[in-house]
């Protein structure tokens, strides 16, 4: 329910819940701003529930990036974590880091745009031992 209400406002990468708190991270700041905006005070379950937005670090030295059809060196990978698609990764030159965001999600950083090509290519549609179908997309860094 959370991600179906939140995700109207952007790219919902991750919720984490603890209690009845949840933190949740966007693929770009505006949408947290604009899901600020509309929320705060919104009624959940006959509550009003209270929005805060937070600079929060999606990976060391990444605070905001945005889907992007174009390639590049950075890739987002939904469905796996980062210690198997580390090895899945490991025959492919040019990937530099493989980072954990949560865990079914991570972060994959390599050499250039090219590498990025190959490694959508390699990681589309491929299936974790847990089941799960990977979805994997470039991501464009917020300068």
């Amino acid at each position: 329910m959370l991600y179906q209400a939140f995700s109207t406002f952007g790219q919902v990468l991750s919720i984490e819940l603890s209690g009845s708190t949840a933190a949740m991270t966007f693929s770009d700041s505006s949408a947290a701003q604009k899901a600020y905006l509309e929320m705060n005070g919104f009624h959940l379950f006959d509550s009003p529930i209270s929005v805060t937005v937070g600079e929060k670090s999606i990976a060391p030295g990444l605070t905001s990036a945005s889907l992007s059809s174009s390639p590049s060196a950075l890739l987002l990978c939904d469905g796996a974590d980062a210690s198997w698609t580390s090895i899945v990764v490991r025959r492919l030159r040019g990937v530099e880091q493989v980072e954990a965001i949560s865990f079914k999600q991570c972060l994959i950083r390599l050499q250039d745009s090219v590498t990025g090509e190959q490694a959508l290519t390699m990681l589309s549609g491929l299936t974790h031992p847990s089941g799960r179908v990977l979805s994997v997309h470039y991501l464009r860094a917020a300068m």
